[in-house]
């Protein structure tokens, strides 16, 4: 019998992590350390460690660790773009995970014909990402949260998506004040190469 991921990830993505953040003048000590964490491990399906230390530092504003996580959204691997939309997202919050749903909108096709590794899953669309997890991120929203909605209709649902663009778009002054804002991220395709932040020249 098949794992059915499009449940049992939306299941797991709406669980907020817990991430404790440092005093403001021990920050850069615990910066330090977490990045540490990371060093000589894969983020994605390698050491809980790293990919905790990943979280916490996002969660705390660090630009290198939104952009890894906002790369991670361009894998050629759909598992990848499924653990960085609908898990790590979720955990970060903050204008930064609105903003990179909100691009999701539009990242059904691109999803689709991501690679996959493994045949035991069935995949949500990409769309889908947003419309069950988006209202537990922002205040206010315009749809109150239901998992049932990827079970809608596609008209249903593209209607949806219509709304919440429209909705973020005209709340956008102040959704981009909920931190982590992801100031410093760069939010385009142009900045990622197979899943990670391409390298800068010199």
């Amino acid at each position: 019998m098949k794992t059915t991921a499009l449940l049992l990830l939306f299941t797991l993505s709406v669980a907020r992590a817990e991430v404790s953040e440092s005093p403001g003048d021990a920050k850069q000590s615990n910066t330090q350390e977490l990045r540490k964490m990371k060093l000589g491990s894969t983020l994605q399906q390698g050491n809980p460690d790293a990919r905790s230390a990943q979280l916490k530092l996002a969660k705390m504003g660090e630009t290198p660790e939104l952009q890894e996580i906002y790369c991670q959204l361009y894998s050629k691997y759909r598992e990848d773009i499924l653990d960085a939309g609908e898990i790590k997202l979720p955990q970060v919050g903050g204008w930064f995970a609105i903003k990179s749903l909100d691009q999701l909108f539009d990242a059904d096709s691109r999803f689709s014909k991501a690679k996959v590794r493994t045949n035991d899953l069935s995949f949500p669309a990409a769309h889908q990402f947003g419309l069950v997890l988006l209202p537990k991120l922002v205040p206010n929203p315009p749809f109150p949260f239901n998992d049932g909605v990827i079970l809608e209709s596609a008209e249903q649902q593209r209607e949806k998506v219509k709304i919440w663009r429209q909705w973020i778009a005209e709340h956008e002054n102040e959704l981009s004040k909920l931190e982590p804002t992801g100031a410093g991220v760069e939010f385009s395709a142009n900045a990622c190469k197979d899943g990670k932040p391409r390298q800068k020249k010199k």
